[in-house]
């Protein structure tokens, strides 16, 4: 088999594509070479606060700025300029604003020129949105606050907690604007579930940010205290109150039962003067033969308190006159 193979009709795609590319470049460079407008996002930061001053609102983080240049200088900067941060440098705004020290207000159009030096001679700014900032300024305050827990806590039968949870330490330092620390008089810890406890725990527990309040310490010592409980019961005489010097309050009967729960922990501090219950002769009703009986003091670590009876029978008998 012979194979005729023509070298000139081959070699056109060739020759075309040489050709297509060499325009292509040349239509690049070309392009390239003449001027354009476009824009870009710019990062901001914001730097150098007045002394004791902190800022509460949120100016922009970005600012678009439309720029005009070259395509080959565009080409060659875009991603520095996107990249690269502008910085407005506060306290220098403050110490020259005329106006009022805690609001102060940006025109951004008035710092083309130095921003036009801070990215290259090539590039010129044509404007800058949005033309204007704001900033709120506070006066920076520090406090002492408590902390609340903010827990969930589950216990096996007969488990309780025995005490409020602690804290070690029981407040930490909190610094942030004078408007919020005023008003902040303590903070919270980070909800945690603790389930089916059934004896004291102590773990280490973060605190829960609150807006613009910087937290000295993030974190702080949990103590949780639980312990087993068992009942408590035991007859209990009663008092009487408000009795006139002329008479004589009687009840039947005299002593009540008191039923309730306290922790192993606190068992050995309990006893029957740790009760004061009684009868206020104030509740004396001629058409009813009961009167209530009502507690008043009672141990602040026991749980599930009941009296029985809750009502009890009297009468009254005056007395002779000397």
């Amino acid at each position: 088999m012979i194979l005729n193979f023509n070298v000139k009709e081959n070699s056109r795609p060739l020759i075309f594509l040489i050709c297509l590319a060499i325009s292509t470049v040349l239509w690049l460079i070309s392009s390239l070479g003449k001027t354009y407008e476009t824009s870009v996002s710019m990062p901001v930061r914001y730097s150098n606060l007045p002394e004791n001053k902190v800022l509460i609102n949120y100016p922009p983080s970005r600012l678009q700025v439309t720029i005009e240049a070259s395509g080959f200088t565009l080409l060659r900067h875009k991603f520095r300029i996107s990249v690269n941060p502008i910085n407005f440098n506060i306290a220098s705004l403050a110490n020259n604003y005329l106006g009022n020290p805690k609001a102060l207000k940006l025109v951004t159009r008035n710092y083309i020129a130095r921003l036009s030096n801070q990215l290259s001679s090539e590039i010129s700014i044509i404007d800058i949105s949005p033309d204007t900032l704001f900033f709120q300024l506070d006066e920076l305050e520090t406090k002492e606050v408590r902390i609340n827990p903010n827990v969930s806590i589950s216990f096996e039968n007969q488990y309780f907690l025995y005490d409020s949870i602690k804290f070690n330490p029981e407040r930490i330092t909190v610094k942030g604007p004078k408007s919020i620390i005023d008003t902040l008089n303590s903070v919270f810890t980070k909800h945690k579930k603790y389930k089916n406890l059934n004896t004291t725990i102590k773990r280490n527990i973060a605190i829960e940010p609150v807006g613009q309040v910087e937290m000295i310490q993030k974190k702080v010592q949990m103590e949780i205290p639980v312990s087993q409980y068992t009942e408590y019961n035991e007859k209990i005489s009663l008092s009487k109150i408000n009795v006139p010097d002329s008479a004589n309050l009687v009840t039947f009967p005299g002593l009540v039962n008191v039923s309730c729960l306290v922790s192993v922990h606190h068992y050995k501090n309990i006893s029957t003067s740790s009760f004061i219950l009684c009868v206020d002769y104030n509740d004396v009703n001629h058409e009813s033969k009961l009167l209530p009986v009502k507690a008043v003091s009672k141990p602040p670590f026991i749980k599930n308190f009941a009296v029985y009876p809750t009502e009890v029978e009297y009468f009254i008998e005056r007395k002779l006159d000397d």
